[in-house]
């Protein structure tokens, strides 16, 4: 991933879960123009929507799968997932692999320069305080039809 980040003209900055303040990250959100998530599966999603409702665009790795090794434990090796849950076309760009990284990151990087991407829309359009209170109790009657 860094390689191709390089050989793309891309410079960038890690931030590592855990190993972070928040105002450092909010810090680096003022210094981007995009954001590389690389996250396994959807836990730590409040940094890539924090990232979106920014303005920034997001390529990220989503490989459909819960990886959590944890996972065998329980008995339930293989759960569809995905680590950008709340995410359409205007948010950016999703890959599968380590593979596809190269060819993504150029589209991505293509449709960034380009200034197709949206994602402050999409949060605005689905994730506000207003909208998530309106999904949770269009949940509660739904289950307390059931």
């Amino acid at each position: 991933v860094r390689q191709s980040l390089r050989q793309a003209g891309c410079s960038f900055e890690e931030i590592r879960y855990g190993s972070y303040r928040p105002e450092d990250y909010t810090a680096a959100l003022h210094r981007c123009r995009c954001l590389l998530f690389l996250c396994e599966h959807e836990s730590q999603g409040i940094a890539y929507q924090e990232a979106m409702s920014a303005g920034l665009p997001v390529l990220a790795w989503d490989p459909e799968k819960w990886l959590d090794p944890q996972r065998f434990k329980w008995d339930t090796p293989d759960v569809d997932a995905s680590s950008v849950p709340f995410f359409d076309e205007r948010c950016g760009e999703r890959f599968k692999n380590a593979k596809a990284f190269p060819d993504k990151l150029g589209a991505f990087l293509e449709k960034l320069r380009s200034d197709q991407f949206d994602p402050r829309s999409y949060m605005l359009d689905n994730l506000t305080l207003a909208k998530s209170a309106e999904h949770y109790v269009q949940l509660l009657e739904e289950t307390s039809r059931l």
